[in-house]
């Protein structure tokens, strides 16, 4: 198990952790089939930089044919002498899509299962409404419409023009019952 810094410009609040897995190694690659021989864990042979080092005590095998998993562990801040720390010091700081899990020591480890994915936006009903409207008197497509007017709509919204296309193309199917409510209303 390696440990290093990611983004040494930022203070370090999460250290990244590589630790090797089960063997993925196939035995039988000549004779055309699949077999691994279930080395569940890497256990290193010598010490770090050594050949030794880079060979798994179990099974033999290169570290390369290990899967290798990142994971983000808190860092552990020295505290003032006579500072309290709260409870949730230990909880990580950012909110990437993981899988949260505790060692056998107790300490909480995060492991990162993707890239962090974008916090979805989430309009209010009165923001609807003017995006609705909006929507409807440009015909459902930014390409069309004046470029000054969609931009002033967006800064009034306080949103990207990218945000924009994505929920106009996102709420499309809208346009058949507002359509038909307008008809039907007037």
């Amino acid at each position: 198990m390696s440990t290093r810094f990611f983004n040494t410009n930022l203070p370090r609040l999460m250290e990244e952790v590589v630790e090797y897995k089960e063997c993925r190694r196939n035995h039988a690659a000549a004779l055309g089939f699949l077999a691994l021989d279930g080395c569940q864990e890497f256990v290193q042979l010598g010490e770090d930089g050594s050949k030794e080092g880079m060979v798994c005590a179990a099974c033999g095998c290169h570290r390369n044919f290990h899967r290798q998993q990142i994971c983000y562990k808190p860092v552990s801040q020295p505290s003032p002498v006579n500072a309290v720390a709260p409870a949730s010091a230990s909880a990580p700081v950012w909110s990437f899509t993981h899988a949260s899990s505790s060692n056998d020591d107790g300490n909480a480890e995060t492991v990162v299962s993707m890239r962090p994915r974008r916090t979805k936006t989430r309009f209010t009903h009165m923001q609807k409404r003017k995006l609705i409207k909006f929507a409807v008197r440009i015909g459902w497509k930014t390409r069309h419409a004046p470029v000054v007017l969609v931009e002033s709509f967006c800064r009034e919204m306080g949103i990207t023009r990218k945000v924009l296309r994505c929920w106009l193309s996102n709420n499309r199917h809208l346009k058949r019952f507002i359509s038909a409510a307008s008809t039907n209303g007037n």
